[in-house]
């Protein structure tokens, strides 16, 4: 657990009126459980209330009827006893309950779970129950839980506290459900992997490796976040695909280096097949990006992706109609998106209103960007859509990586990542795509195959020379941004560092080296 997060837990736990001093309360259960619904993000479901129950049956039960968690007092008791990771423990249970009632809620109005039990004798089978563990654990994660880590202790104690030591007809032995949560841990901290990875993979503009890595955590956990990067990916390899028609910068697009020296090139006739293939991505862009609005209507990331999309294939008019610039100012007013989406917002308008002919709006906004605008690489992005439309050069400088911050040294782990060999064993994927894991002492490797022949090394570092050291941020290195951290990749280096967006700092050091054509 992060000090961060440390803080927070201990602050909620010490808020709290104490009734009864050796158990959490149904305030603290509440507020869990809000963190975890924001986190899964899906609106669609309602989000259940919680009960407290002085029986001892299942430890926790989600009452589709009446859209209700039932927590048992013993489990409270159980959870306090967990000292500063109690909240990682109630969280479990809570991300467990929560993900039957997104699955289930539009079921019967019989339906009830069983925390305890694993059996065709109650409501819920072992897979839906197995599922619900993967997708729970999955969730603490996203809402900042360390729930994986106290799994096993958790269990031991709620098998002893219920005196289900032994086996019972319609419970899983103790052993039994050990051996399954071991199973689930190492589940959920590979997802936890390739969910990491794949922003990586981004940065490193290994598009498709990162779209099979979403549709693989697809078939465990579907949201929002994940439908928006797998549309992300294919928005990101159509705007590969250029043509004359699309001679700007958007706003998703932070590094534009990359972009701007493929538009110099772009100027004649675009093949056919390759207009279809971009199309094609364009497509199931949009498809994607509006499965994550369907799930969490309130999400501007994937909305502001949706009117690039939208620009992109041509329905301007469409974009003007939805983003107009009051309906983005209320928005930021109300603190329902930040002023750099406000202004990403603005750049996607600016760019529609130009495909629309309609210069004088489009180069108006361009210039409230340049002028209001605290983000330097928005500002840039701006400049350089004026000179593109006024049919001008233009140029945004890309930062080397400071000398003084190359690590010395340089084969961590004594790993060349250009002599990796295919290793069988691998961990399936999509479509034919492979990666395996080797954990050496300083760094993690992660060899990505197809078909048997590596496409990409991941060495993602323990330690090294570059943490905690400042870097500059929107110098033109390629970044993949978030709301806490940024990933800027050193192409020259072959190094991606994810960075502290207040601090500036390094947080975590990747090298890597692609095998692809």
């Amino acid at each position: 657990m992060n000090f961060r997060t440390f803080v927070i837990l201990m602050n909620i736990f010490f808020m709290i009126p104490s009734i009864h001093g050796n158990e959490l309360k149904i305030e603290t259960a509440k507020r869990v459980l809000d963190k975890l619904y924001q986190a899964n993000g899906n609106l669609i479901f309602i989000k259940p209330g919680i009960r407290i129950s002085d029986k001892e049956f299942a430890v926790a039960q989600y009452l589709s009827g009446e859209n209700v968690i039932i927590l048992e007092r013993k489990l409270l008791q159980l959870c306090y006893e967990f000292g500063t990771d109690s909240m990682n423990a109630l969280a479990f249970v809570l991300g467990h309950e929560l993900m039957h009632c997104s699955s289930i809620q539009s079921k019967t109005k019989n339906y009830k779970t069983n925390f305890l039990a694993r059996s065709h004798e109650h409501t819920t089978p072992d897979e839906d129950e197995r599922m619900a563990d993967v997708q729970g654990l999955f969730s603490c994660w996203l809402a900042d839980f360390n729930a994986t880590a106290i799994l096993p202790d958790l269990l031991t104690k709620i098998y002893s506290s219920y005196g289900l030591e032994q086996k019972l007809k319609g419970y899983p032995s103790l052993n039994d459900r050990m051996k399954t949560s071991y199973e689930l841990s190492d589940q959920v901290k590979l997802m936890i992997q390739l969910f990491e990875n794949a922003s990586y993979l981004i940065a490193a503009e290994e598009y498709q490796l990162a779209r099979n890595s979403f549709l693989y955590l697809e078939t465990f956990y579907q949201s929002y976040e994940i439908y928006n990067n797998i549309g992300f990916s294919y928005l990101l390899e159509a705007l590969e695909l250029q043509d004359k028609e699309t001679n700007f910068i958007y706003p998703i697009v932070i590094d534009p280096t990359s972009r701007l020296s493929k538009l110099n090139t772009a100027r004649g006739a675009q093949d056919a097949a390759v207009a279809a293939k971009r199309l094609d991505y364009l497509i199931k862009a949009q498809m994607y990006f509006n499965k994550a609005l369907r799930l969490n209507y309130n999400y501007f990331t994937a909305e502001l992706n949706l009117m690039c999309v939208l620009d992109l294939i041509g329905n301007s008019k469409e974009v003007i109609t939805k983003f107009k610039e009051t309906e983005l100012a209320k928005r930021k007013l109300m603190g329902l998106i930040s002023g750099f989406e406000f202004n990403q917002g603005r750049a996607v308008l600016a760019l529609a209103y130009l495909k629309s002919n309609q210069s004088t709006e489009g180069m108006a906004l361009l210039d409230k960007i340049i002028r209001f605008s605290a983000d330097s690489m928005l500002v840039r992005q701006a400049r350089c859509n004026k000179d593109l439309q006024l049919q001008k050069f233009c140029s945004i400088q890309v930062s080397k990586l400071d000398p003084l911050l190359i690590n010395s040294k340089r084969l961590v782990d004594g790993v060349k990542l250009h002599r990796q060999t295919y290793i069988g064993n691998q961990i399936k994927l999509i479509d034919q795509y492979e990666v395996s894991i080797k954990s050496l002492p300083e760094s993690t490797i992660y060899v990505y195959s197809k078909n048997k022949q590596v496409q990409f090394v991941l060495q993602r570092v323990e330690k090294g020379s570059f943490y905690n050291k400042s870097v500059k941020l929107n110098v033109g290195n390629a970044i993949v941004r978030a709301k806490s951290n940024s990933i800027c990749n050193y192409k020259d280096n072959k190094l991606i560092l994810l960075v502290n967006n207040e601090s500036n700092r390094v947080k975590e050091v990747v090298y890597y080296n692609s095998f692809g054509g």
